[in-house]
Parts: structure tokens; C-alpha cells; sequence
């Protein structure tokens, strides 16, 4: 990183140094171990950190440095990358900005600002533009030293540490002192531990935890946990661990979301909802939440699935209303019910997709009137797929897949999918091989409208194929 705060040019000649060691090494193992590559990016005051204060460094300086390093690391024959500066000018105004950006961002996405988060996309140019129309000046925001009495635009919300803290380790960072690790050291009292736990005083508190050297050979010295010893010791922490199977929709402007973006959308709901939501242990802990298959952007659905545990039982109802309290209009649950603790994962028991799909300005006068699932020889299609970090082009023979397919009405067709060993083609690949449409088409419109398991196990804990009503949903 560069452009920190009290940052001196011997600082830009450590990152050389690093590289020429890493390269000297590389030398030493073989030709494989030659390519080296160096990658900064600028620094960016973030709030509720000591450096929220400080302005970002100009964006000529910025330059200046980054020519610096380009030179010098060139004569070495290393790899040189760095962050566009206009990028993370952005970024500062943004991560330090207030209400009134608002309307700044609004100006630039109506004049064309899309994925300006991707480099290759973002037209600096029209963020000054907008800028300038709604008459504030980026600078105030990315480039100004703010007073420390000065109340900052974040300041209601709390991230654990407290702003006494931040004062201190600011004053600390501008002369040079370093703070002594409070896992083994003194306490710096920041505001995140309680100090009852410090003290020794409560043992459940929230306290900094570290491993002696003399403790981590005695760990290597024990036999490793099995896996049920693991499950058992993690069962004792958790008295009544509980699991609630949720359906869920996700309609609308939601619908351009991606998978991992509902992810995190939910999780920030449950803890918004306060819901005693069980964590996975080690190092970085998260909710032990599990979604059913996941569905294509852009794409709507009314029966989506994903599985919650709980630390403690959970009234399946009180769940719904206070996750729809916090969920942004599109994503709504649907229903909850408890489930087995060990009942099979969602993507093991799903085996059929029903789908709706609306075609709006598509000719399809030619099949209407004769087509039949009996009729249907092979479908191939052609679809881009990764495979070992490369982008291919795969044929799809589509037909296996297809269980059913009928009319609904006259420009609303229905699909049922079977997966196939593990495997299932997407309902873009029949309207592909069937119609020659694009995925993108504009007046092509797919709903998932029913996700089914099979068997013996799947139906106790997902609907059966024989309560399957296929019928237009509302």
C-alpha cells in the first residue's frame, strides 16, 4: 500500500527491497519460481479507524510514487500492477462521505455510470460531471484533514471500539509509537473486551485469546479430534441446536441480485432481526446458513429454500415476521418449519425445477399449435462454460433433461427439469435450442415457480412428486 499516512520514501524503497529478496529466492528454487509480481494500491481513509481523520494523498503525488516503483522494479524484471487512482480517489469520497452523496450518485447513473467498480468500466469523467451538477466538491470528502473535535458523519453507529481509542492510536500513528499487543500485554482498553473477562472475573466475556509457544506444543502433542468427537464437543456448546427449513421468494428489482449478494443480504437481516443465529468456530466465524440451488441472475422465483441453525428452539413463525421486518422489498419469507437436525442438505434432495417462462415479442405461432414433449428429438445448444480457469464453448443436448413442457397460456410456457447426475441444463438452453432466443432477450421472462425432491428420505423434508401441483402460480 501507498500514500499512508506519515509514509517516507524509504517506505517505497522497502517494497523494492521486499521484491528483490522475493526474487533472489525465486532464483535460488529453479526457473518456476522466478516470476514475481509486485501489486500496490493506494490507501483509502476508512471510518472507525485511526486514519479516518487523515486525507487521502493527492492524486499527483499519488502518480509520482507509483512512476517511482514502476521504474525501479522494471531494472529488476519484476511484474508491476497498480490500482487506478481515479478508482480509489472514488473509494475516499465514498468511504467518508455523507447523506449528500446521494444525489451524486444518482447524477452519474443517470448519465451512464454502470460496474464502475470494474476497471475497464468506470468513465472518471462523468463522475466529475456529476459532481459538478450537484455542486459539491469531491475534495472536501477524500483530500481534507478532518479536525478531530470535528463530528463525523458515522458517528451514531458503533463498531465495538471506541472513539477515545481511535484518538489515541491516531496521536500514536503521527508519532511513530507502537501499541503493545494487548494478548499479552496490557489491556489498551479500546472498548471491544469486557473487562470483567480481562480480569479473569467472567470466563464466557468477550476477551483476547493467544497460545503460548508452550501451549502450542502440547496441542501437537495431542491426538486430533475425530470427526464426532468434534461434532460432540460443538453439540455441548450449542444445548439445543435447532434447524429451520425457510422458502423464500425473490421477485422484482431483486431479482438482478446474485447468489452471494441474497447471502449476505440475509445475513445482515438475521442480525438485524436479532435472531440466535449459530456460528461456525475457528478463525473467521460465520452463520451456518445453507441455500438450496442457486438461482441465475435476473432470474424471479417464489420458491427458493435455505437452511438456518439455531443455538436454541425458535418459534418457526416469529421467524418469519421479524426476517420480513428487516428484508428490502423483492426477498420475502415465505414459511418456516423445523426439521431434523441431520436431515439430508437441500442440494442432495432436489431433483426437479418447474419454471414459467413469458415470451413477450417472440414468434412462436410455428410451435404452438403442434408441440408436444413426444415430438421433441434432440436439443443441442451452445453454452459458455468455466472449466480449469478458461472460458469454453460446450454443446448441450437439452432433451435429457426436460421431464415436462407445455402450454399455459398462449405466450406462457411451462418447464420441468430433472437433474441428471448432479447435473441440469438451465431453462435459457431449452428456449435456445427450441427458439433460437438469446438468454439476454428483453422480452423473454423466467420465474421458478417449484423445487422438488424424490425418495424415501428427500420427502419428509421436501415436497414429494406426488404432491406436485402444477398449476400457474399466482
Amino acid at each position: 500500500m501507498i500514500g499512508l499516512p506519515t509514509e517516507e520514501m524509504e517506505d517505497l524503497e522497502g517494497i523494492v527491497s521486499l521484491a528483490r529478496r522475493a526474487k533472489d529466492v525465486g532464483n535460488r528454487y529453479g526457473k518456476g519460481g522466478r516470476d514475481i509480481t509486485v501489486s500496490v494500491s493506494t490507501f483509502v481513509p476508512k471510518s472507525h479507524t485511526p486514519f479516518q481523520w487523515y486525507g487521502q494523498t493527492a492524486k499527483g503525488e499519488i502518480e509520482q510514487k507509483i512512476e517511482y516503483l514502476k521504474g525501479r522494479l522494471k531494472k529488476m524484471r519484476v511484474s508491476f500492477k497498480w490500482h487506478r487512482t481515479e478508482m480509489s480517489y472514488l473509494e475516499a469520497v465514498f468511504s467518508r462521505g455523507d447523506r449528500r452523496l446521494g444525489k451524486v450518485i444518482e447524477a452519474a447513473w443517470r448519465s451512464g455510470c454502470r460496474f464502475d467498480s470494474w476497471t475497464e468500466r468506470l468513465d472518471f469523467h462523468k463522475w466529475k460531471e456529476a459532481f459538478a451538477q450537484c455542486d459539491i466538491d469531491p475534495d472536501f470528502y477524500a483530500s481534507r484533514q478532518i479536525p478531530i473535535d470535528e463530528t463525523l458523519p458515522w458517528e451514531h453507529l458503533s463498531a465495538g471500539v471506541t472513539k477515545d481509542f481511535l484518538i489515541k492510536e491516531y496521536k500514536r500513528a503521527v508519532a511513530g509509537r507502537l501499541i503493545p499487543d494487548c494478548r499479552y500485554g496490557s489491556c489498551p482498553n479500546c472498548g471491544v473486551c469486557d473487562m470483567e473477562a480481562v480480569r479473569g472475573e467472567r470466563p464466557d466475556g468477550i476477551r483476547p485469546i493467544a497460545r503460548r509457544p508452550e501451549e502450542k506444543s502440547e496441542a501437537r502433542n495431542q491426538k486430533p479430534e475425530t470427526r464426532s468427537q468434534k461434532q460432540e464437543t460443538r453439540n455441548q456448546k450449542i444445548r439445543n441446536p435447532v434447524k429451520l427449513r425457510i422458502q423464500y421468494s425473490k421477485t422484482g428489482d431483486l431479482r438482478m441480485l446474485s447468489q452471494l449478494e441474497i447471502m449476505n443480504t440475509f445475513m445482515r437481516a438475521l442480525k438485524r432481526a436479532q435472531m440466535p443465529t449459530a456460528f461456525s468456530e475457528g478463525f473467521h466465524p460465520h452463520p451456518k446458513i445453507s441455500f438450496g440451488p442457486a438461482l441465475p441472475v435476473g432470474m424471479e422465483s417464489i420458491c427458493e429454500y435455505m437452511d438456518v441453525e439455531f443455538t436454541r428452539p425458535f418459534p418457526p413463525d416469529q421467524f418469519k415476521e421479524g426476517m420480513n421486518r428487516c428484508l428490502p422489498e423483492g426477498l420475502k419469507v415465505l414459511s418456516a418449519e423445523e426439521i431434523p437436525y441431520h436431515a439430508p442438505s437441500l442440494n442432495s434432495s432436489i431433483t426437479f425445477y418447474a419454471y414459467e417462462i413469458q415470451l413477450n415479442g417472440i414468434d412462436i405461432s410455428s410451435l404452438q399449435e403442434t408441440f408436444q414433449l413426444s415430438n421433441l428429438g434432440e436439443l443441442w445448444t451452445r453454452r459458455v462454460v468455466e472449466k480449469d480457469g478458461r472460458k469454453i464453448l460446450r454443446e448441450i443436448n437439452a432433451r435429457p433433461f426436460i421431464e415436462e413442457i407445455r402450454w399455459i397460456e398462449k405466450d406462457v410456457l411451462f418447464l420441468l427439469l430433472r437433474s441428471k447426475g448432479g447435473e441440469c441444463c438451465r431453462p435459457s438452453d431449452v428456449l435456445s435450442a427450441l427458439f433460437k432466443v438469446a438468454p439476454d432477450n428483453p422480452g423473454v421472462r423466467i420465474r421458478r415457480t417449484g423445487l422438488y425432491g424424490k425418495g424415501t428420505d428427500a420427502q419428509h423434508y421436501t415436497k414429494s412428486m406426488e404432491k406436485i401441483c402444477l398449476q400457474k402460480s399466482s
